[in-house]
């Protein structure tokens, strides 16, 4: 096993002990139906994961890193339509600023790549 599959294992090893040494103090069991929306979530979670794992194997990371930043963009939207949150002007300048980076490694890349 290469030493990044060590290190990913040893980072969720890490948060089951955190976690495990907290629970006991807020641990409150799932009752009925809590159970089956918990194995949902824990399916579609891993789906997702590995769907978009084998969505980036395919490019150099310099040029996927930057999709990741699309977060933002989902995560204003849901703040707007959820909880009617409004960004304020640091968030726009921030947003604009990484998104702005993100593209132009994307369209410098695609600038270098062989054709």
């Amino acid at each position: 096993m290469g030493w990044r599959r060590w290190l990913a294992i040893l980072a969720g090893l890490a948060g089951v002990l955190i976690t495990s040494a907290i629970a006991p103090a807020f641990w409150l069991a799932p009752q009925g139906v809590e159970w089956a929306l918990l194995a949902l979530v824990g399916v579609i979670g891993g789906t997702a994961h590995l769907l978009l794992t084998a969505a980036y194997r395919p490019a150099p990371a310099s040029v996927t890193a930057p999709f990741d930043y699309t977060d933002l963009l989902w995560a204003l939207a849901v703040g707007w339509l959820v909880w009617n949150e409004i960004p304020d002007a640091n968030l726009m300048v921030g947003g604009v600023l990484v998104i702005g980076s993100g593209l132009f490694v994307v369209m410098s890349a695609a600038r270098r790549a062989p054709r």
